[in-house]
């Protein structure tokens, strides 16, 4: 018991801290976005005023000139609003973090160290500035598969800088709500059947939720391979394929800072408007911005313009339909 509550103390007070750090760079973010915002109203006028005294006619070599400066003007303007978004961006990721910044650790001994390492996991990465020192890592971060993949014992992962290997000593979950740290366990010891409903009555909802917290090791091996250029997953239905395959958009959007891809390389085709807004909501709570949706009938109707299409529901209403009604359909 003793050593139970000592550990309760511990993790307290380090959430404490964690929050306490978050709420610090919180408050940087957001003077950083009104001094952004400012900066941006700003350069707004002055591209006016010289709107006003520089493009007279367009027409003419002059004014041709003219709007040539002019564009030199806005491309400041255009940069300064790009800063402001990815300030708004992590002022979002640090209100959520601040509510529950992580949900995993680990502690792992690198095979070179004597010393175990803890390493705790969340949606997004938290960094102390003053000494670069990682409090929580990003769930798509090479060490967190560790977290996925492995019991205790001898683990690894594959980093840039080729494998890493060592001792993977605890391996523990965290429920933390509104900044509140509602309990902890140990995955080495039998889960309660509590527990158990408490975590599958999280996903009913009308919405589907990010499930960074109970991915598992085959369906982790999907998320983050980056070997095949073409990935195809098959399962049955309601076995997880489309909440995978849309945490796998997001692993690709947090490897983008290697390959250059973003949310506008990205499309989701949906079978229907009801699928499509069923699952809006993931890649929001994955920190990551949501990418291009479209229906399935939608690109058809693109694709063969001025051509009548009949969509499913209509066909299968007229399938379903009483015999007497079909002549009306």
């Amino acid at each position: 018991m003793g050593n139970n509550q000592s550990e309760r103390e511990y993790e307290e007070i380090r959430l404490k801290q964690t929050i306490s750090l978050a709420e610090e760079q919180l408050k940087q973010a957001k003077e950083a976005a009104e001094k952004k915002k400012s900066q941006i109203i700003e350069a707004k006028k002055e591209v006016r005023e010289n709107a006003t005294h520089s493009v007279t006619n367009l027409y003419t070599s002059d004014g041709f000139e003219a709007l040539v400066e002019l564009s030199q003007y806005m491309n400041p303007v255009t940069d300064k609003i790009v800063d402001y978004e990815e300030e708004e961006h992590r002022i979002l990721l640090l209100e959520n973090m601040i509510k529950s910044p992580y949900f995993a650790r680990i502690d792992f001994k690198f095979d070179d160290e004597e010393e175990c390492e803890k390493i705790y996991i969340g949606r997004s990465s938290l960094r102390k500035n003053s000494y670069q020192e990682m409090y929580v890592y990003d769930w798509r971060s090479p060490i967190a598969s560790i977290f996925y993949r492995f019991m205790k014992g001898e683990a690894f992962y594959d980093a840039p800088c080729g494998r890493v290997t060592g001792e993977l000593k605890l391996k523990r979950q965290y429920e933390i709500k509104n900044g509140v740290l509602k309990y902890f366990f140990d995955t080495d010891v039998q889960i309660v059947d509590e527990f158990l409903r408490q975590l599958l009555s999280q996903n009913t909802t009308a919405k589907m939720k990010a499930i960074v917290e109970t991915i598992q090791q085959e369906q982790d091996a999907v998320i983050r391979d980056m070997e095949n250029d073409l990935l195809m997953v098959q399962g049955v239905a309601g076995s997880g394929k489309t909440s995978i395959a849309l945490h796998r958009a997001a692993y690709l959007m947090y490897q983008g800072l290697q390959t250059k891809l973003s949310a506008n390389n990205i499309m989701i085709i949906s079978p229907n408007t009801i699928f499509e807004q069923y699952i809006s909501n993931v890649l929001p709570e994955l920190g990551e911005d949501n990418v291009i949706s479209v229906v399935f009938e939608d690109i058809l109707k693109m694709l063969l313009k001025g051509r009548k299409i009949q969509s499913k529901n209509d066909f299968l209403e007229k399938i379903i339909a009483p015999s007497q009604y079909k002549k009306n359909l």
